[in-house]
């Protein structure tokens, strides 16, 4: 049995989206740019993830942490202020 995530799971996040609430409404773009890593998920877009397809929030939270913890140690630069903030802590 195939299954295409956007096709048969996210109709219903799509549907929900388009609430006359506009405090509760969020644009498909939004889940689009979230599933081609082009943006991080968030709290928000989790918890909708969470009424509409009956995922729990808090893994897709932690996925997303887990990845911004590797990029952070991928980046050169941040690397090398961790280690100088090291030289300086061991001082102390």
């Amino acid at each position: 049995m195939d299954i295409t995530f956007k096709q048969d799971y996210l109709k219903d996040l799509y549907h929900t989206g388009k609430s006359s609430d506009k405090k509760h409404r969020f644009q498909s773009a939004s889940v689009n740019d979230v599933l081609n890593a082009k943006r991080p998920i968030n709290a928000e877009l989790a918890l909708l993830i969470e009424v509409a397809l009956d995922l729990p929030a808090e893994p897709l939270l932690k996925m997303q942490t887990r990845y911004n913890m590797l990029v952070a140690k991928r980046d050169g630069k941040f690397v090398e202020k961790l280690k100088n903030i090291r030289k300086i802590a061991a001082i102390f």
